[in-house]
This record gives structure tokens, C-alpha cells and sequence, in this order.
């Protein structure tokens, strides 16, 4: 999703559509930032889950 929104605010910024690609670009960081904590979250997942073996 992340890189989808990153080519639409491209694509918007190109043709001038300043609000439209601050929203894209609003969406793609909201998915990364969630990407980042979804992935630490498993990281101690996987990282408990060791200690206990």
C-alpha cells in the first residue's frame, strides 16, 4: 500500500494536485509507520518466545 500511495502523491505532485498528494503521502507514511510497528511487535514476539525454549 505503502508504495502505491508514494507513485499516487507522485503522480499528483507532478500534475500540480498539492492537497491531493499530501493526502497520498499521508496515507503511505500511516502504512509504513504501522509496517515499523508491526514488525518490532514480532521481533519481541520471536524474541520471548526464544527465552522460554
Amino acid at each position: 500500500m505503502a508504495a502505491a500511495d508514494f507513485v499516487n502523491a507522485q503522480d499528483h505532485c507532478d500534475q500540480g494536485r498539492l492537497e491531493h498528494a499530501r493526502i497520498a503521502l499521508d496515507s503511505a507514511e500511516g502504512s509504513l509507520a504501522q509496517a515499523l510497528i508491526t514488525l518490532h511487535l514480532l521481533r519481541l514476539q520471536v524474541r520471548a518466545m526464544g527465552r522460554k525454549e
